[in-house]
């Protein structure tokens, strides 16, 4: 699904989607991915996650976190793709929504666009959002401090230890 950031750079740790296992595809373990855009659609890859989550056979549907222990650096105002791929197993179940365009209060949004991919390289996008669906996911990220608000803080900690000496 397709996200844009908000106006600070932020480092992403976390990305959830509603993902759904059935019976008689076995054990499901999927990779979670993060693209540029590209004329509408995924373009190159930004970031893997760094955990491959497991969902069991005939699991039903339930919520997949993917993990970046270092952190994923996003630019602001900056449109992505969040894309998951099933590495174990031959079924990947994205549950939908019919709801368009969410928003967060740090100026995320998360648009109604979802595209799928017939083959792991993920190099060949169609548009997966029929019916007017998309699919659902969310990503957690921290904003990164400026470099001179960095400095101010540290500035200020060496002050205050000073003054404690005195």
């Amino acid at each position: 699904g397709q996200f844009e950031t908000g106006s600070s750079t932020t480092e992403v740790f976390e990305a959830t989607a509603r993902l759904q296992n059935i019976s008689g595809y076995g054990h499901a373990r999927y990779e979670g991915f993060l693209y540029s855009s590209s004329g509408g659609e995924p373009g190159a890859l930004v970031a893997t996650f760094d955990s491959t989550p497991v969902l069991a056979e005939g699991a039903g549907v339930a919520n997949v976190s993917f993990f970046s222990t270092l952190g994923i650096t996003l630019d602001p105002n900056t449109c992505y793709w969040f894309g998951v791929r099933n590495i174990l197993g031959s079924y990947l179940g994205w549950e939908m929504t019919t709801s368009d365009y969410d928003y967060s209060t740090d100026g995320w949004t998360i648009d109604d666009d979802a595209m799928s991919s017939s083959s792991s390289a993920g190099n060949s996008w169609y548009n997966g959002s029929g019916n007017g669906r998309s699919f659902k996911f969310s990503i957690e990220g921290n904003p990164v401090p400026a470099p001179g608000a960095l400095a101010l803080l540290g500035t200020g900690g060496l002050i205050a230890t000073r003054r404690r000496r005195v």
